[in-house]
């Protein structure tokens, strides 16, 4: 992710950013039972940075057979006994205001020039300002512990949630389910492929939603996020939160609603693991690189 482009430093990679303007003062929730604001704010075009390169099969496949063909796989991988899969989706919508927004994000990545205005404003510097003399402490624990500064943790919380005011509105389950059986199609067959890709993608995201229910005990039904399924301050998918996710406050669990030191410690550890040996932050070394291009670009 580090060697991506400073884009995809800010917009953590994480398929879904939840941050409508700055709100001055944050108003976070726990995971037990997160709650929508209660103003409704859109939030900004998504930005998408998985890539798969891997053929896919664009024959069209029934609803019914998707959904129980997710219910058997899901079940199968997480140990999750299909009845509860099955309890789960009945309750979940479609959600045809997920779908128009899906719809009309500004997929292309704008260069630094014209990405810059719309999140490096007067407002979201002071309130970073602020939020680094409130959290000092476990932002430095943190910064000790991981090795990412905390103006870069800072930063993240700021540009995903302005510092978590605002987590999204979406319940988290709807809008998985709603992109991962329903993901809208421009009927451009350049675009089939990627359009396949990425319903696949939130499909697996909903799956993974599931485990977490299994690993953690939470209700899923009752998460908030965003329009993609990201959750808490730092706006992680579900495959995110099981992968990087981490206690940073020692009581036993991670609360990416509430708990800043889990946030800050989720989000550096984010930062130090994505990629593997080939990527993720390295303290002291360079965050961005020239690009070499090839000839003829």
């Amino acid at each position: 992710m580090i060697r991506y482009s400073l884009v995809s430093v800010l917009t953590f990679g994480l398929v879904a950013c939840a941050t409508p303007p700055p709100s001055p003062s944050p108003q976070a929730t726990t995971i037990e039972q997160p709650a929508a604001p209660a103003t409704a704010r859109q939030s900004p075009a998504e930005t998408s940075v998985e890539k798969v390169e891997t053929p896919v099969d664009l024959t069209p496949v029934p609803y019914e057979v998707a959904r129980a063909a997710f219910i058997r796989d899901t079940a199968a991988r997480y140990g999750i006994e299909p009845a509860h899969i099955e309890a789960i989706l009945a309750q979940a919508n479609k959600r045809d205001d997920i779908i128009s927004l899906m719809s009309r994000p500004a997929e292309r990545v704008k260069p630094w020039s014209e990405y810059r205005p719309n999140f490096i404003t007067s407002a979201r510097i002071s309130g970073g300002q602020a939020f680094m003399a409130k959290h000092h402490d476990e932002l430095m624990r943190a910064q000790q512990q991981h090795g990412v500064p905390a103006e870069i943790i800072t930063a993240i919380v700021g540009v995903e949630t302005s510092y978590g005011g605002y987590i999204g509105k979406h319940r988290v389950l709807d809008a998985l389910y709603t992109l991962g059986f329903f993901y809208p199609r421009s009927g451009n067959p350049d675009r089939a492929a990627y359009e396949q890709r990425r319903e696949l993608f939130f499909r697996d995201e909903l799956a993974q939603l599931f485990a977490i229910g299994k690993e953690t005990g939470v209700d899923i039904t009752s998460l908030i996020g965003s329009y993609a399924g990201a959750m808490g301050m730092g706006q992680f998918m579900p495959s995110s939160y099981r992968e990087f996710a981490i206690d940073g406050d020692g009581d036993g669990r991670v609360d990416l609603y509430k708990s800043y030191p889990d946030v800050f410690a989720s989000i550096a550890n984010y930062f130090r693991k994505k990629g593997g040996e080939q990527g993720g932050w390295v303290p002291g070394a360079p965050v961005v690189a020239r690009a070499r291009l090839q000839p003829g670009f």
